[in-house]
């Protein structure tokens, strides 16, 4: 009796198997992914179902106007994307994608193809979006398949990877909008170009692990790194940023790993970026700690600090190596208005080259109502000191000082009328220096007191 319910249960098992297994469908004309229409292009009109794969030979061309599914595709043949349409390769076989399919055409505007399984067996060709979320590394190096060797890729809109897939590249790669690098996902340039147009976004890991070349080719617009993201510069001086860079996971590097900035952007962020040498070419704005791990930074073009989001440059004290500066400093504020003495500390070394420093110092404009203090090559600090009025009250006597020789020139002025601050019935009390003291009653009117260089 239980041999008897177990062949039950072993057959019924066979036959759930045998219902679910792949099945090759051969294309047997040309005609829209979707269409019942028998030989247009399926045999009786039955389309791949997604467990199923496709045989498409030449000259056979099956174009994909919505959405299609399919575990993989091989032949001769054509698919032909359609405009906003999305193929999906399952590729449950390890082994399988689009690797053997004679062409994927993928020029219509907004296209999708997506691969599931390995991304090792994504055809080695442009794409418009394309989007690795299984496992694999796509490779677009000789890998020994005729059709599908070295070729350099351009990705036309956006580049995903997720899951655990990720890229080793054989070749260039462009990207013509926006890379996103999953948490589990790794894209490494290797020794070949990458260029991407957009935005890149990394919670998984960016890196470069050949770096033989000694030109600008890993190259990106603006750059964020999320938490748990990585950005590893590796021991290569390829990386060039045209844009922005915010940070907050991490950006690390070894030896003579480099970041240059040649365009205009903010290093921002929630962490630090410890980067072993930075190189400023461009109008780069810094709102982020950057420490340097080998080298000094390397100013050529444009800084700007804010004083709202003030940042620091740090060469730390271990690499005994002094600051030097040189090109042009854009001091700015985005924020309320400075009320106290307030130091900001935008270099940390051991020496700042003094009595050298930048070419040129733009201010933030303040007016005149501000000084500040440049000592940028004594200690990495600037100063700012606001004008203020303080008053003291002793013995029925009020005194009012300010720094008068920081900010000469300025006269105190009096009035009582109170809905008229800012009329033109202040008169000076004869003071242009402090302290002043005058005498005051609980009986009399408000008084009110201002400086002015009116």
């Amino acid at each position: 009796m239980k041999t008897k319910s177990v062949i039950a249960v072993l057959t019924l098992l066979l036959g759930i198997a045998a219902a679910q297994s792949a099945t090759t469908v051969t294309a047997t004309g040309n005609g829209e992914w979707n269409s019942t229409v028998p030989d247009q292009p399926w045999p009786g009109g039955v389309p791949p179902q997604p467990t199923d794969n496709a045989d498409i030979e030449a000259p056979f061309n099956v174009t994909v106007s919505t959405n299609a599914t399919v575990d993989y595709i091989y032949g001769s043949g054509t698919v032909t994307m359609g405009t906003n349409a999305t193929l999906t390769i399952v590729g449950s076989n390890a082994g399988e994608g689009t690797q053997s399919l004679g062409l994927i055409d993928t020029t219509a505007p907004g296209n999708t193809v997506i691969y599931q399984g390995n991304a090792f067996f994504c055809k080695h060709q442009n794409y418009y979006n394309l989007q690795l979320v299984g496992f694999g590394n796509l490779f677009n190096g000789e890998i020994g398949v005729s059709g599908d060797g070295l070729s350099p890729m351009t990705i036309s809109g956006n580049f995903i990877l997720g899951g655990t897939a990720g890229v080793a590249q054989g070749d260039m790669i462009t990207t013509m909008g926006d890379l996103t690098i999953g948490p589990g996902s790794t894209y490494d340039s290797s020794c070949s170009p990458v260029t991407v147009m957009g935005n890149t976004v990394v919670s998984g890991t960016l890196e470069d692990k050949c770096g033989d070349s000694v030109a600008l080719d890993d190259v990106f617009n603006n750059i964020t790194i999320n938490p748990g993201g990585t950005w590893n510069l590796g021991d290569v001086i390829e990386w060039a940023v045209n844009g922005s860079v915010t940070n907050n996971g991490s950006v690390i590097g070894t030896g003579f790993g480099t970041i240059t900035f040649l365009g205009t952007g903010v290093i921002a962020g929630n962490s630090p970026l410890t980067p072993p040498f930075v190189s400023f070419q461009g109008t780069n704005e810094i709102e982020n700690t950057i420490e340097v791990t080998t080298n000094g930074p390397d100013f050529k073009n444009t800084i700007v600090l804010d004083f709202a989001h003030p940042g620091e440059i740090i060469v730390p004290m271990s690499l005994n190596m002094q600051l030097f500066f040189s090109g042009t400093l854009n001091l700015t504020n985005t924020g309320p208005a400075i009320t106290r003495t307030t130091t900001y500390k935008f270099f940390d070394a051991i020496g700042y080259n003094d009595p050298y420093g930048f070419n040129t110092i733009n201010g933030p404009g303040f007016g005149a109502n501000y000084s500040i203090t440049n000592d940028l090559t004594i200690d990495g600090t600037i100063t700012v000191v606001p004008l203020t009025l303080a008053a003291g009250i002793t013995n029925n006597q009020i005194t009012l000082s300010w720094d008068s020789v920081t900010f000469p020139g300025f006269q105190l002025q009096v009035q009582t009328n109170t809905a008229g601050l800012a009329g033109t019935n202040w008169l000076d009390v004869g003071a242009s220096s402090s302290p002043f003291t005058t005498a005051v009653s609980s009986t009399n009117a408000a008084v009110l007191f201002r400086l002015s260089t009116e």
